[in-house]
């Protein structure tokens, strides 16, 4: 049976020894120029760079607070849930609470704005009836009036005729004196006849005079009935004039009382208005705080809840914090001797541990360097310890078009990171 040699060829030993060879050259070749090439991005990182020591994602924390006390009878808010400024987290309730005072001094005040009005209203009505007699008894005055002057010009025609024939008698008597006078000088008639004469002339005389007197009184009579005046001391209800000027003194009256009352309306409607806004206020202020629903302060990510459903609250009581992921910063930690490089508003990059696919971008707002220079508040999520020796705190800003991550991520708050900063 023949032999077969399983050793290959001279030729085709040689062609396989030298495909291995130009294989393992060009993987050297190409695994040095990676090396170079990682090396030359590690040189120029660092020497364009500053990288940080460690670095955390941090933010505002803003506090839900109940504004009364009561009792906590619905609560919504779950640690990790976005929220909205106008979602309702909870409903407190306390219907302990006092309610306002009734509606009683309301009601007392319309009941007097009623009787001030139905007050009013009798008087605009006795007004209108005095009015009406004012024109009525102004009619009389003027008939009386025409009549008392019609009297008036009547006495003194009559008085003026009486002091005319008077007068005619007087001058008769006069002749007659002077005559018997004559006659006596003459010794024709005795001194009794002298004498009778005489006294006839002088009771003529007097009543001449007393005629004069009725004269002037008619006349003055005249003129104060023209002027409508009255010369007579006392003057019965009846009269006109009197009543006219009674009527004239109850309507200014009237008058007077109708405008007060008006005032007094006026002033009443006022304090109804203003009892009635108050009671609106009491009691908007009992249903709000007997009953209060409760909103975020802010958009954002609820970071803890501290409160349950049913559980009672004070006034001002914590019952959960909110995370704002609209104000969100890196607290990073760099070695104190790059603290010359660095500067406000220097960019930086920011590649998280937790996500490797996402890196963040941000500037430098702040560097505190030194020990124990860093007190971090209660208003922070992550609490930052105190600066360590030969180390420099520096605060970066996330740019506003930063992503924020799904709810779940509580917006990348807490997640480690590596920062660079760029020279």
């Amino acid at each position: 049976m023949p032999e077969f040699s399983t050793t290959p060829p001279p030729n085709v030993a040689g062609r396989n020894l030298v495909s291995r060879s130009f294989l393992a050259n060009v993987l050297l070749i190409l695994l040095s120029v990676g090396l170079g090439v990682w090396a030359f991005q590690l040189m120029r990182e660092r020497f364009t760079s500053i990288a940080s020591r460690d670095a955390v994602i941090n933010g505002a924390l803003i506090d839900i607070n109940s504004p009364i006390e009561g009792i906590v009878s619905e609560f919504s808010a779950a640690t990790g849930a976005a929220v909205t400024s106008d979602q309702t987290l909870a409903i407190v309730n306390n219907p302990n609470l006092v309610a306002p005072a009734s509606r009683l001094p309301a009601q007392e005040i319309k009941t007097q704005i009623t009787e001030f009005e139905s007050e009013r209203d009798t008087t605009i009505r006795q007004l209108a009836e005095t009015r009406a007699l004012i024109e009525l008894w102004s009619q009389e005055q003027s008939n009386q009036q025409q009549l008392e002057m019609q009297n008036s010009q009547d006495s003194i025609l009559e008085v003026q005729a009486d002091l005319e024939a008077m007068r005619s008698r007087y001058r008769l008597a006069e002749i007659t004196y002077q005559r018997s006078t004559t006659l006596l000088e003459a010794g024709a008639i005795s001194q009794a006849t002298l004498d009778e004469a005489q006294l006839e002339r002088e009771e003529l005389s007097n009543q001449v005079k007393s005629l004069q007197a009725q004269l002037e009184s008619a006349q003055n009579q005249e003129q104060a009935v023209t002027l409508g005046l009255t010369l007579e001391r006392e003057r019965s209800e009846t009269n006109p004039r009197i009543r006219l000027q009674t009527l004239k003194l109850q309507a200014v009256t009237q008058q007077q009382a109708i405008t007060q009352l008006e005032r007094n309306i006026q002033a009443a409607r006022a304090e109804l208005a203003q009892a009635t806004t108050e009671y609106q206020l009491e009691q908007t202020e009992l249903n709000r705080t007997q009953r209060t629903t409760i909103k975020p302060p802010t958009e954002g990510v609820i970071w803890d809840v501290t409160a349950r459903q049913g559980q009672f609250v004070e006034k001002g009581a914590n019952l959960g914090r909110v995370l704002d992921c609209q104000r969100r910063w890196v607290d990073v930690y760099v070695d104190e001797q790059a603290l010359r490089s660095l500067r406000h508003g220097m960019p930086a990059t920011i590649q998280l541990y937790g996500d490797q696919s996402l890196t963040l971008r941000g500037r430098v707002s702040l560097v505190r360097s030194g020990v124990g220079r860093l007190q971090a508040g209660q208003d922070v999520a992550v609490p930052i310890a105190p600066n360590l020796p030969r180390t420099t705190q520096v605060r970066v800003d996330l740019d506003l078009n930063t992503p924020q991550g799904s709810p779940d991520a509580m917006c990348f708050v807490g997640y480690t990171a590596q920062v660079s900063f760029h020279l």
